[in-house]
């Protein structure tokens, strides 16, 4: 649950040091691999429990490859350099036309915020959830403009992406899988015997 708590503190106002919650998010998921393993060690890999397990790995290698091989690629992309705001006069316009929509919304969303720095986060989703939509869409619009994403290219600009939503996949994984343990557990076991902790049998034979 923790990498989940860092996707969440890092999208939210109660993110007061994102290296920290970083370095719990990937200490958590070495540990949970581990912990996972010897839990599976006994189990066949291609089944429904094994899925989840090759899903594990996945993230694991994808996790690795991004902070190895693309660091250098995503650092590229945060540095103060002209070429990152340079557009052509065709765009000019339209993207001055941009800011000042996103200007006039943060004086709604955040009205001390500055629109150069300020980017929205769950507490505007959860308080002004249309609000944030608008702004949100205007800043893809923005980054669109400035061609942030073509600059970044397409694997790099989809592997995170791809990251969060196999980690939502894995998440959900698990909590199906605890739950049918616990409380569906004659209908995990089939014919063999329930030889874990459980709450219900329902699902199993009469």
């Amino acid at each position: 649950m923790t990498p989940l708590l860092f996707s969440l503190a890092k999208r939210s106002s109660f993110s007061v040091s994102p290296p920290r919650w970083f370095a719990a998010h990937v200490l958590a998921s070495m540990a949970g691999f581990v912990f996972i393993s010897l839990h599976v060690a006994a189990g066949r890999l291609f089944s429904t429990p094994g899925i989840l397990y090759l899903l594990l790995l996945f993230l694991i290698f994808q996790g690795i490859v991004a902070r190895v091989f693309l660091s250098q690629q995503f650092s590229r992309q945060f540095g103060s350099r002209e070429s990152s705001f340079t557009v052509t006069h065709a765009t000019r316009r339209e993207l001055a036309e941009v800011i000042a929509s996103k200007t006039l919304l943060l004086t709604r969303l955040e009205p001390q915020a500055s629109e150069a720095l300020f980017s929205p986060n769950l507490r505007h989703a959860m308080n002004y959830p249309l609000l944030t939509l608008r702004y949100a869409r205007l800043m893809s619009r923005e980054s669109h403009l400035v061609g942030a994403r073509r600059r970044a290219g397409r694997p790099l600009s989809m592997w995170r992406r791809l990251h969060i939503f196999a980690a939502l996949l894995f998440l959900t994984g698990i909590i199906i899988h605890v739950v049918a343990v616990t409380f569906l557990a004659g209908y995990v076991a089939g014919d063999d015997t329930i030889y874990w902790w459980h709450l219900a049998t329902w699902g199993g034979e009469t």
